[in-house]
């Protein structure tokens, strides 16, 4: 191997060291805070239920994750200051409103697809919490 092969394979993702631009040093900050809003914005703020039973709690782990995963995927979408502000203004509620409808409510609300085996049965009664809503 010569010397440009060297440093070609000891290159990280950017082509300019870490310490030699504090403009570059910024800009890698603000695209990484682009990237992670998505994901703060979905951090859970209250733990699962405790009085569900193994079967149920799988179902609604099951059940949070797929509706995680379409948040994360719609609120990619939007500018990076604006992901509340644009999920409030398409979905006519927040995010923390949309969790404490029904998991079938937050399906149709977020265009999740079921498929004819989901345990959606087992968790149609509960929030996204795991708390049961009252009819």
């Amino acid at each position: 191997m010569n010397q440009k092969e060297n440093e070609v394979s000891g290159i990280s993702s950017t082509l300019l060291s870490e310490g030699k631009s504090t403009r570059l040093m910024e800009m890698r900050k603000k695209a990484a805070s682009v990237i992670a809003p998505a994901e703060d914005q979905l951090a859970v703020s209250m733990p699962m239920s405790d009085t569900l039973d193994t079967p149920t709690k799988e179902a609604l782990l099951k059940a949070r994750q797929m509706i995680d995963q379409q948040l994360i995927h719609i609120l990619g979408k939007y500018p990076a200051n604006k992901h509340a502000k644009f999920f409030k203004i398409r979905f006519n509620m927040d995010i923390d409103q949309l969790k404490k409808l029904s998991i079938k409510d937050i399906y149709s609300v977020i265009n999740i697809k079921q498929n004819k085996q989901s345990s959606l049965d087992q968790v149609t009664g509960l929030d996204y919490f795991g708390r049961f809503l009252s009819k």
